[in-house]
């Protein structure tokens, strides 16, 4: 039987845990040490602002939280119109869902897929899939530059970005699914939903490497 536990946000197969593929793909990145960064930081004084190592920590906190809450209320507001035809009741959030659905609502999406695979042992969440489309919401900026050096080997020839990260999940999806659709990125900029395909990652070997992995669990 099939399972998700929304809670620990953890996919299991008759009892059995599986990988999400987010953190997948977590394992070619290279850990960020938040207290060094910090304390880093605050050496530094940038700015002039005098905040202590533990001011950076909180205020990255804040961030993360910020951002989580923002883009799980974009996904659900969309996931409760889809499933339910109901609509929020902050203006904002109606905002948002009217530009939806006059951009994507000749679409006939399943929302919040759940994909269990075990061949692989790995599970994750599409965000909209039909048979076409296999798109993904995003609320930060997709296309921001910003890097953080590349992904691990054999990933290594792949910046470390938004852009990268969306390309490998869809691909991986891609797989899981054995279905080639046109993934894209829908991204919300608090105006309208910027629309980029995504180019199909070749992620034949990090699925090699998982299921050299499960094999010898």
């Amino acid at each position: 039987m099939n399972r998700f536990d929304a809670v620990k946000h953890k996919y299991y197969i008759n009892d059995k845990p599986l990988l999400s593929v987010t953190k997948l793909i977590s394992k070619y990145t290279r850990p960020f040490n938040s207290s060094m960064v910090a304390y880093m930081s605050a050496k530094a004084n940038k700015n002039g602002l005098k905040w202590t190592a533990e001011d950076y920590l909180n205020y990255w906190d804040l961030k993360r939280t910020i951002a989580t809450n923002y883009g799980n209320a974009i996904h659900e507001t969309i996931e409760m119109w889809i499933k339910f035809g109901e609509r929020p009741t902050q203006p904002h959030l109606e905002y948002m869902l009217d530009k939806f659905i006059e951009q994507f609502g000749h679409i006939d999406y399943q929302s919040e897929v759940r994909i269990f695979n075990e061949e692989y042992m790995l599970g994750g969440t599409v965000d909209l899939l039909s048979d076409e489309y296999l798109d993904d919401i995003k609320t930060n900026d997709t296309l921001k530059e910003e890097t953080k050096g590349n992904f691990i080997k054999p990933l290594n020839k792949l910046k470390v970005n938004n852009l990268n990260k969306a390309r490998l999940q869809t691909s991986v999806y891609d797989e899981l699914l054995k279905k080639t659709r046109i993934k894209r990125v829908l991204m919300w900029n608090g105006e309208d939903f910027e629309v980029i395909e995504l180019e199909t990652v070749d992620v034949s070997e990090i699925l090699a490497d998982r299921l050299k992995e499960i094999s010898v669990v």
